[in-house]
């Protein structure tokens, strides 16, 4: 859900708070100074600690599921398949038989302070694919050429 909304499980594990939050007004019932508002932990999710969680956004998100309809075969499998790779790398203990058996046969996976780092390539695939069907879907074409014939990667670089 982070993905699509922002701070849906709150925000970083340490982040300032303004002086008209309802934690301020609490804080300041109980006589503690405006130093606490500096870094209160915001963050209810399942990891211990969080600089702030992943978020892609709700356009972002739509134009992917659309570039999935879109965008020709070949570059929305492998866009597709990056992403979810992506997501299962993220699971971590969530989905422990597919991380312990990646934990132990992918080389360099243990050098990873985070299991959700792999939800970068999910950052990456996710925009590039909406890219990629904003660019088909606004590229002028011929009346016989269908929608479902899609531009290579590199078409939205170069400019008609």
């Amino acid at each position: 859900m982070t993905l699509l909304v922002p701070n849906f499980y709150g925000g970083s594990s340490a982040m300032p708070l303004s002086n008209d939050s309802n934690m301020a007004r609490e804080l300041n019932t109980m006589g503690a100074g405006s130093d606490a508002l500096a870094s209160m932990p915001t963050y209810w999710g399942d990891q211990s600690y969080v600089a702030g969680p992943v978020y892609v956004g709700v356009v972002v998100c739509f134009l992917f599921v659309l570039g999935l309809f879109v965008v020709d075969k070949r570059t929305r499998y492998w866009l597709l398949a990056g992403t979810l790779v992506s997501f299962v790398l993220a699971w971590g203990k969530n989905f422990e038989t597919i991380n312990n058996l990646i934990f132990d046969y992918l080389p360099g996976y243990r050098s990873f302070r985070a299991v959700s780092m792999g939800l970068v390539i999910a950052q990456l695939a996710m925009p590039l694919l909406a890219a990629l069907a904003l660019s088909r879907i606004l590229r002028p074409r011929d009346a016989a050429e269908p929608l479902g014939a899609a531009p290579t990667p590199a078409e939205p670089l170069h400019p008609a």
